[in-house]
């Protein structure tokens, strides 16, 4: 590999972004990527509940199961009404 793909996400960028349901509501942010032995990635774990980290729960999110926004397209959605950030 000489370098990324568009489609493509370092892991550690991914670490801190804000994960909201498709009702725009904030569910938590992502603290850790699961990936399996052949490098792929199965879950995030995000971060949910708690206050300033006290009390917060770690839930693993099927990675199938989110959808990336970029900044631009967050903000856009989120004006409408809606969308993900991850």
């Amino acid at each position: 590999m000489t370098q990324m793909q568009p489609t493509h996400i370092m892991a550690s960028k991914l670490i801190g972004t804000r994960v909201v349901s498709a009702n725009n509501e904030s569910i938590g942010d992502i603290n850790d990527v699961i990936v399996d032995r052949n490098g792929q990635a199965v879950a995030a774990v995000v971060g949910v509940g708690g206050f300033l980290g006290i009390g917060e729960k770690a839930v693993a999110i099927p990675f199938n199961a989110l959808e990336f926004a970029s900044r631009e397209q967050a903000s856009a959605m989120s004006n409408a009404g809606g969308g993900n950030n991850a």
